[in-house]
């Protein structure tokens, strides 16, 4: 009786004991461990002199190639299906920072050229503000599409940069569009006058290779 009675005396006591049983291990970890290092204030990216001077240009107009090895197309219809281009194509660089005279060639690959038809893009002038990266312009531009004597209008927005070895990096992703499809699939989608045609955007990764005009 004793024996139970002692038991039952320190049976409310058995749970303050586990828990302090799990915590004297975790405490020692916490002593144990390393002092975190000291912080130190954040400082903005400075690129080098010699990158900035050469995002600038030398204040002459240059004309541009599309390296199609390293860009691409893409056409995203109602955020789903995805058609793929291979782009080439030529434009001009002004003094100013100005894209002039942009002229892409969009074309499907070998295996989806059955369904899918070959598209141009003009590209209208294109003042350059400069943005918060440096060396980067951006511009809200207007293009036309064309593809078997039809063509639609696009509203793009643009930012490109040079790069060291003469090159010229562009990103160029358009606002939703309808119709697209209409322009870009063979044969033409037939819809139902109850069926809304779907949005397409149109985004484009470029890397061209300048050279000096010549005067």
């Amino acid at each position: 009786m004793k024996l139970t009675s002692r038991c039952a005396a320190c049976w409310p006591l058995l749970p303050l004991a586990l828990a302090l049983a799990g915590a004297l291990p975790r405490a020692s970890l916490e002593l144990e461990r390393a002092p975190s290092p000291p912080t130190s204030a954040a400082r903005a990216y400075e690129p080098p002199p010699l990158f900035l001077a050469g995002a600038h240009g030398d204040g002459s107009d240059v004309d541009l190639r599309v390296l199609s090895s390293s860009s691409r197309a893409r056409l995203t219809l109602d955020g789903e299906r995805q058609l793929e281009y291979q782009v080439s194509g030529s434009a001009q660089l002004l003094a100013d920072d100005s894209l002039a005279s942009v002229e892409l060639e969009l074309s499907p690959a070998a295996d989806a050229s059955a369904v899918q038809r070959k598209l141009r893009l003009e590209l209208r002038a294109a003042p350059g503000a400069s943005s918060p990266i440096p060396g980067q312009h951006v511009s809200h531009c207007s293009a036309r599409l064309f593809s078997d004597g039809e063509s639609a209008e696009l509203t793009l927005l643009a930012a490109w940069m040079r790069l060291p070895l003469s090159r010229v990096r562009a990103q160029l992703v358009s606002e939703p569009s309808l119709e697209l499809d209409t322009l870009a699939l063979r044969p033409a989608p037939e819809r139902a006058p109850w069926d809304g045609a779907p949005r397409g955007v149109l985004s484009l990764e470029l890397e061209w290779s300048s050279a000096p005009r010549n005067r």
